[in-house]
């Protein structure tokens, strides 16, 4: 696979992913915001998932 993303000229399916992140205050959704439609949130109650992957797959929709 190394192989392969190397000869892609700087196309390739990837993974994005902060580097580091050490603090929970990253996390939650606090109440009002309308972040994917979590607008009803409680305080303290959701929290977006550190450990979820976004794939990059160019050229599909």
């Amino acid at each position: 696979m190394q192989r392969l993303k190397d000869e892609a000229d700087g196309w390739f399916f990837d993974i994005w992913q902060p580097e580091e992140i050490d603090e929970a205050e990253c996390w939650p959704v606090s109440p009002g915001e309308d972040w994917h439609g979590f607008r009803d949130a409680d305080s303290d109650h959701m929290f977006l998932d550190p450990v979820k992957v976004t794939i990059l797959t160019p050229g599909h929709g």
